[in-house]
């Protein structure tokens, strides 16, 4: 059985990029044959009902909401892992997430309706995924104190998060329960890197 990973996360808190950037991506990348990534993006967002519709407060601005919101609809319309990690990695390594995304999207997923994800972003269906995200990440237990908040087989405990924070790779190869594959067999801690959390104020 696949490991799963679940990363409640925002698109322009640093610490999250520097997790997906520095962590997630590479041992994605070499494990994703074993493991199973959930990417939420909303994180330390706040939501208030507003007739028909929700209202997003993000912790970054406007502009995070918007990268959330991009997320959220790409990982709708390409809910394969293998569709969607490499777009949200490309987005969180460039300079500006969301400026990025389109170009990200043309490159990794040429066939994708880039309009049909704006309008996503911009209008009823995003409103709702975010809604959707926003109760995910409200429903975890422990409450997320911070982001990035990883779920590592169901489990958050603070000896997860500081592991996955540091050493993503040799966690879910110890993981896994299966024959492992020939990434595990060098287990490096070449992807060690600090990162900063952003705090839920």
């Amino acid at each position: 059985e696949a490991v799963s990973l679940e990363l409640y996360a925002e698109s322009l808190c640093p610490g999250c990029r520097a997790f997906t950037t520095g962590q997630l991506y590479g041992t994605w990348l070499l494990l994703g044959d074993i493991m199973n990534v959930t990417l939420v993006p909303y994180g330390n967002a706040q939501e208030k009902h507003d007739g028909d519709k929700w209202v997003f407060t993000c912790q970054h601005g406007p502009n995070e909401c918007l990268g959330n919101l991009l997320q959220a609809c790409l990982i709708h319309y390409l809910p394969n892992n293998a569709d969607h990690v490499p777009i949200i990695y490309c987005m969180e390594a460039a300079e500006n997430p969301v400026s990025a995304a389109s170009q990200c999207a043309a490159l990794l997923a040429p066939t994708l309706n880039w309009q049909q994800v704006e309008t996503c972003a911009n209008g009823t269906l995003g409103n709702q995924l975010m809604h959707s995200n926003a109760q995910l990440t409200d429903a975890l237990n422990p409450p997320h104190k911070y982001v990035p908040w990883i779920v590592f087989n169901g489990a958050h405990t603070e000896e997860i998060q500081n592991k996955a924070m540091e050493a993503l790779l040799p966690m879910v190869c110890s993981a896994y329960k299966g024959e492992l594959p020939a990434a595990c067999g060098k287990l490096t801690h070449c992807l060690k890197r600090k990162c900063k959390l952003c705090v839920d104020a």
